[in-house]
């Protein structure tokens, strides 16, 4: 099984909604998707299917 390390995600997507220049209130409707497409796609890669 392998782990993988989440703690990164939100303030990854914060980071990249921020400079997209989405105002507070859209970054707090849309934080827990852009972290959860972090997370997805970093498992992805890891595992070699993207």
């Amino acid at each position: 099984m392998t782990f993988w390390d989440e703690r990164l995600s939100t303030v990854a997507a914060e980071t990249l909604l921020v400079k997209a220049d989405l105002s507070r209130k859209r970054r707090k409707k849309v934080i827990d998707k852009v972290a959860a497409n972090y997370i997805l796609q970093g498992f992805l890669d890891r595992m070699g299917y993207i």
